[in-house]
């Protein structure tokens, strides 16, 4: 059965399928972990920094392989896809981890495939979990759901730290390597159980309403702040020179990882009979954002239909949407790629280089700006997920919230273009806010858009965006303006490069606008001549 299947008897809830998707994408950070192991690369195996850039590199575009996974979940089920997955990651692992106790004879191109290898079977879990998590909810949570498993993606690089500062010491990464090893596949077996499509007669909230539930995210979001807690916390007491109590921290993270299952108890049943709600009840639809809106009338909801000339996204049925040849032919799509690759590509330039940045302006402490970054990278995520709803609810389109993105990013390149080192702390937690916000809405925007049921492969070809803006951004320009000087320090180091990516955001900006957003509010205007009211507020919908 491929994910554009829908099952039939008995499916496990909405709930189950988001804490195993969130269950897996908490070790989904292997290639942003890379440097809890890089240095093992140069001392056993005497790699120079050329070769353990290449390494990275390849891992990088592991991850990047999205469009492979999404056309692959077009033929295979999402548990086979998840469970491969896991077992692909496994076999790159088991080589790499031979390959530095040198087990095995090997070379820079078997490692770099291998490395390759284990972040490609990564990318399939974390498509196939990002997938089915947006294609199970309504459009009105949307965004909460993809900044829930855009944050959890940002923060799994967070988890893994503290699973290796939780079982092992600084000098056995290869120890945690081979923990990884047994653990990716694990973690991807257990999370495949409950991965399955809602049938579009389930997909509105009815299913969670008639057990007297209410389809709210508290719960999750208690879950995910504890998490947040515990690892800040592993932060600070390693940052004050005290070990934490090992093996107990690393097994006490895992158990808290595990207890994502507890949660769909707090939203009714997790195995759900098709049948269990008769067939003969009016069924409350929900409408997409871009199709239409949700009135009250007496007590008594109606669907109202936009203009039909709009390409819609009908992810509320589960089963309609553009496919991968209709989403290319749309301007919007390429219009989409292009925000993508600026607004991630000027957070790269920031994050990949922070280090560098930090030494030109005579600042030592880059581990802490790591940590700002990686935190408010994954909250920016969470967080910008949360208000693309409200945006959808007040009866806009979600597309609003990118063009505010770029708008900050553009602001946020040229406040660290002046060069003052005291900003640079500022701009970095800004820099990494926009960037991970940039994420979620993104995935969003493309359920919007072009619909679910192929959002894989659209978003898939998509995630190309910021690939292409790291190498443009990050490598490319910074090279060029950079230099070739040594030891460069002063704000002329960066300035450029800060002062090309706040353009370019802010050209993006201007596209976002042109091509996403004006379209659908000048639909909003008609309708409202049509029916004489301003913008309709979407709302979750009651039976009350």
């Amino acid at each position: 059965m491929t994910i554009n299947e829908i099952r039939h008897g008995k499916y496990f809830s909405r709930w189950m399928t988001l804490s195993a998707g969130l269950f897996f994408l908490s070790i989904s950070g292997l290639s942003y972990s890379y440097g809890l192991y890089s240095d093992d690369f140069k001392t056993r195996l005497n790699y120079s920094q050329t070769s353990l850039d290449l390494v990275a590199s390849f891992g990088e575009l592991g991850l990047w392989s999205s469009i492979l996974v999404g056309l692959m979940l077009e033929i295979f089920s999402p548990r086979f896809m998840i469970i491969i997955g896991g077992i692909i990651s496994m076999l790159g692992l088991s080589y790499i981890a031979a390959a530095l106790n040198k087990t095995i004879a090997s070379s820079v191109v078997t490692v770099v495939a291998a490395y390759y290898i284990a972040n490609l079977g990564i990318t399939f879990g974390c498509m196939t979990s990002a997938a089915l998590c947006v294609r199970n909810f309504p459009a009105i949570d949307r965004g909460k759901i993809c900044g829930f498993v855009k944050s959890m993606a940002g923060l799994s690089s967070a988890v893994l730290a503290a699973l290796f500062t939780g079982f092992f010491s600084d000098d056995k990464p290869i120890s945690f390597l081979i923990l990884l090893v047994f653990i990716v596949p694990l973690f991807g077996i257990i999370s495949s159980i409950p991965m399955n499509v809602v049938p579009a007669s389930h997909l509105s909230y009815q299913v969670e309403l008639l057990q007297g539930f209410q389809p709210n995210f508290e719960a999750f979001y208690i879950w995910y702040g504890l998490l947040m807690a515990v690892i800040v916390l592993g932060i600070s007491i390693q940052a004050g020179g005290i070990e934490l109590p090992r093996p107990y921290w690393g097994a006490g993270t895992i158990v808290l990882l595990a207890s994502v299952y507890i949660v769909p108890q707090f939203y009714g049943k997790r195995v759900i009979k098709v049948d269990s709600i008769s067939e003969s009840e009016p069924f409350i639809r929900e409408v997409e954002p871009l199709l239409g809106t949700a009135s009250d009338q007496d007590g008594d909801y109606e669907m109202e239909s936009r203009v039909p000339s709009v390409d819609p996204a009908l992810a509320i049925d589960g089963d309609v949407g553009m496919t991968l040849k209709e989403g290319i032919q749309d301007i919007r799509f390429w219009s989409l790629l292009f925000v993508f690759m600026c607004g991630a590509g000027a957070g790269l330039v920031v994050i990949n280089n922070i280090s560098s940045i930090a030494d030109s302006l005579e600042i030592s402490a880059s581990s802490l700006l790591v940590s700002v970054i990686g935190l408010c990278n994954a909250l920016g995520r969470l967080i910008a997920g949360w208000v693309s709803d409200k945006i959808v609810e007040a009866g806009y389109p979600r597309a609003i919230v990118l063009c505010i993105n770029l708008i900050m990013s553009s602001l946020v390149s040229l406040l660290l273009s002046l060069g003052i080192p005291t900003l640079l702390y500022l701009g970095s937690a800004l820099a990494g806010f926009a960037y991970g916000s940039m994420f979620s809405v993104a995935l969003a925007v493309t359920g919007d858009l072009f619909g679910t049921k192929h959002i894989a492969t659209i978003y898939g070809l998509l995630d190309l965006g910021p690939a292409a803006g790291s190498f443009l951004f990050a490598t490319f320009l910074v090279n060029i303006v950079y230099g070739d000087e040594e030891n460069c320090v002063g704000r002329k180091c960066f300035a450029g490069t800060f002062l090309i990516s706040s353009m370019a955001t802010l050209f993006a900006s201007f596209c976002a606008y042109v091509f996403l957003v004006r379209p659908s509010l000048k639909l909003l205007r008609e309708e409202k001549r049509r029916l004489g009211a301003g913008p309709k507020k979407l709302s979750k919908l009651s039976l009350a």
